[in-house]
């Protein structure tokens, strides 16, 4: 991309079909919470490694043989149901396989195609350990445990027992990979499009160029509509009633808990598969593959596409460069990245000088017009521009200049901001600050857009409608004869979409949030709770929640404070760390395995800085009680050297002397009472330049024997 974008090179830099759909389905499966439970999916197959060749492979599967076999009937019957419920077969083994659907499926990526066959033999790889049972099945479970330690001993057999005891596992399973069907079945369907040659190409990349990928978005959410994934999650028939409880029963609760996941994954899984493709609508040079349909109806929509985009960009950049103090409009510019590219360059040149129009026709039966548009224009040094070089810059000068960053964020920022500004482009981008794209409605191959350009609750063109989401029992009568297995019940009326977006507890940054309260004309405080009173995140914050719900109580202003404020995440629980810690700690045969390298590293990275936070916390902590200990004893110690002094003090004989400490300012006692005395005044003083000193004479009488005495100096 550094070639691209700052040496002019002419390319397109583009990533494999496959990357896209891998991105959207990992990004969903962590947007809905999902990534504890892919984890212990992926340990669940654990069937790899020293186990999968040689004889071990096979004494395996003859103990489990023998051991199958030698039990009664009784024993199958017990889950024999479940089992036929896991792979979708009827339980009737004299039904006529005619009469029943068959389920077709295939692997992608090596993921989902584990989670079907973990699903599919769920039961059978289940132990239980449930109520207590007869001897002869407590034997029975006896030799299996004996029999799983023969041949894991200390792997994760125990650890992956324990998983499958959890049902509710097996349910986020079957949801995962019945979601994930559409996209799947999309990347196949592409693979085999690519396959066909060049002809298949061709077609395949106009028809993603023209949104063909919209039509996985809309099967995704419609999988929430379809029985299998009800079936499959167990869910309740409809139960036939005119309208839902106000209530949720107590069997509907564990079911609606499960369909607010199924709803956040498929919403997530659609979001980002829509994301991910909407860079070949929304850019140039990917929009110009739909130039290489047959379809000529398709390549007018095309034409007019680009028309919107390309008239859209060359408007903004000049005026840009009328405003060029205008940072909103740079941020956009470099959200769209792609304009500054050579080969995206040349195809906005060559587009505006054909007037748009379709000259990728010439050689067909009908292309007379075009032929003659082409030998009009093309290589005529007349109306050809030609290149103007420019000395390459330094390597130096293009580190330091930077380019645009790669990734599915960076493509993503970038279809948003071409959508953005095609669509406000007759206000000149006034409304920069405060667009909001999202996709709303696409009928068939086109796409429109939400904008919301005002927060004014009356100006707004947008609410927020309370919804519940009903599981399939309690869909109402009407809506279940008509197909319909999920649906949403309106419980209150419209809100306001700033004021319902706050009390969910959205998360702004910083720089929204003063444009936030700046719209809605909220006063910050005058003084913050930062340094100098600087005003922090956490005061605008305060300021908007305030003015918004002004009777709220303390407890609901804090917590939506926090979620204005605080991007902070989700810290692991008590069944999440207990998973690292398994991970981290697996045997070494199923260490050395490739599936679990990368898996055990972070694991144990995780655990090892959950262990020196600890550590860190616990010497912090112990530090502190020992400088306060210390503190406390070198406290006493002083109090008792000084009621010992006062003691002392107290018990030796009065004298003025030793009445106390002197001061260094105050004359003893003692020679107070001498220069009191007459004679006094007859002393002198006089310095004394042979001694060094000073030389005192006084009377003989005063102090008898001694008629004088030098003073040395110190």
């Amino acid at each position: 991309m550094m070639d691209i974008t700052k040496l002019g090179v002419r390319g397109v830099g583009e990533s494999e079909c496959c990357h896209p759909s891998w991105n959207s389905f990992r990004k969903a499966i962590g947007k809905a919470g999902l990534t504890c439970a892919m984890m212990k999916l992926v340990l669940c197959n654990f069937d790899h490694g020293a186990w999968k060749s040689g004889d071990r492979l096979e004494a395996k599967k003859e103990s489990f043989d023998d051991y199958l076999r030698n039990q009664p009937r009784e024993y199958f019957s017990l889950f024999s149901e479940r089992v036929a419920h896991d792979r979708m077969e009827s339980y009737d083994a004299e039904v006529d396989p005619g009469e029943t659907l068959a389920a077709k499926t295939k692997a992608w990526f090596g993921i989902l195609a584990c989670l079907r066959d973990l699903s599919f033999d769920w039961t059978i790889q289940e132990r239980h350990s449930g109520s207590p049972e007869p001897d002869e099945e407590h034997d029975e479970e006896e030799q299996q445990e004996e029999l799983l330690k023969m041949y894991n001993k200390d792997g994760p057999t125990s650890m992956v027992a324990g998983f499958m005891a959890d049902r509710s596992l097996q349910s986020i399973a079957r949801m995962l990979f019945v979601i994930a069907q559409p996209m799947e079945q999309a990347y196949y369907d592409t693979l085999s499009r690519l396959q066909e040659g060049w002809p298949g190409q061709a077609d395949w990349a106009s028809k993603r160029a023209m949104g063909s990928w919209w039509t996985t978005v809309w099967r995704i959410l419609q999988t929430l509509q379809t029985p299998e994934l009800h079936d499959r999650l167990c869910m309740m028939m409809s139960l036939g009633k005119q309208l839902p409880p106000d209530e949720l029963p107590e069997w509907a609760k564990p079911e609606h808990h499960l369909l607010l996941k199924a709803f956040a994954f498929a919403t997530a899984l659609a979001e980002n598969v829509f994301w991910s493709n909407a860079q070949f609508w929304l850019s140039i040079p990917a929009l110009i593959a739909s130039l290489l349909s047959r379809n000529r109806a398709f390549k007018r929509r095309a034409l007019q596409q680009m028309r919107r985009l390309v008239c859209a960009v060359e408007a903004l950049e000049q005026h840009q460069q009328r405003n060029p103090h205008n940072k909103e409009l740079e941020a956009l510019l470099a959200d769209l990245g792609w304009q500054q590219q050579q080969m995206a360059r040349e195809c906005m040149a060559l587009l505006l000088q054909g007037d748009f129009q379709d000259v990728t026709s010439v050689l067909s039966p009908e292309g007379l017009e075009e032929r003659q548009w082409a030998n009009s224009r093309f290589f005529a040094p007349q109306k050809t521009l030609l290149p103007n070089p420019e000395a390459v810059h330094s390597a130096a000068h293009i580190f330091q200049t930077g380019w645009r960053k790669a990734g599915t964020l960076s493509q993503q920022r970038s279809a948003a901001a071409a959508a953005f500004l095609m669509e406000d482009s007759a206000s000149t981008w006034d409304f920069f600050t405060f667009a909001e794209p999202r996709y709303a409605d696409v009928p068939i191959n086109d796409l429109e857009w939400m904008y919301n350009f005002t927060l004014d609750s009356g100006a707004c063109d947008w609410e927020h409608v309370p919804v519940r989401k009903l599981v399939r029992g309690l869909v109402p009568a009407s809506l279940a004869n008509a197909g319909i297995f999920f649906a949403l019940q309106r419980v209150g009326v419209n809100q306001a979409l700033v004021p319902a977006a706050v009390k969910a507890g959205v998360w702004l940054s910083a720089q929204h949030l003063k444009w936030l309260c700046a719209s809605l004309e909220v006063n910050p405080p005058n003084k913050g709770s930062g340094r100098s009173g600087a005003l922090l995140k956490a005061d605008w914050a305060r300021a908007l929640v305030q003015h918004l719900f002004p009777e709220e109580s303390p407890e609901n202003i804090k917590k939506m404070i926090g979620s204005l404020s605080f991007n902070s995440q989700k810290k692991l629980n008590t069944e999440e760390k207990r998973v690292l810690d398994l991970v981290a700690q697996l045997d070494e045969e199923n260490r050395e395995c490739p599936e679990f390298k990368k898996m055990a590293k972070l694991a144990k990275a995780q655990v090892k800085e959950e262990e020196r936070q600890q550590t860190e916390h616990e010497v912090r902590e112990r530090v502190k009680a020992e400088a306060q200990e210390k503190r406390q004893q070198e406290a006493e110690q002083q109090q008792e050297a000084d009621r010992q002094q006062q003691e002392l003090e107290a018990a030796s004989p009065a004298s003025a002397a030793r009445s106390g400490a002197r001061k260094a300012s105050e004359t003893p006692a003692t020679l107070k009472s001498v220069l009191k005395i007459p004679e006094m005044s007859d002393i002198g003083l006089n310095r004394d330049p042979s001694s060094y000193g000073y030389r005192a004479t006084f009377p003989a009488s005063t102090l008898s024997p001694l008629a004088s005495f030098s003073l040395q100096r110190v």
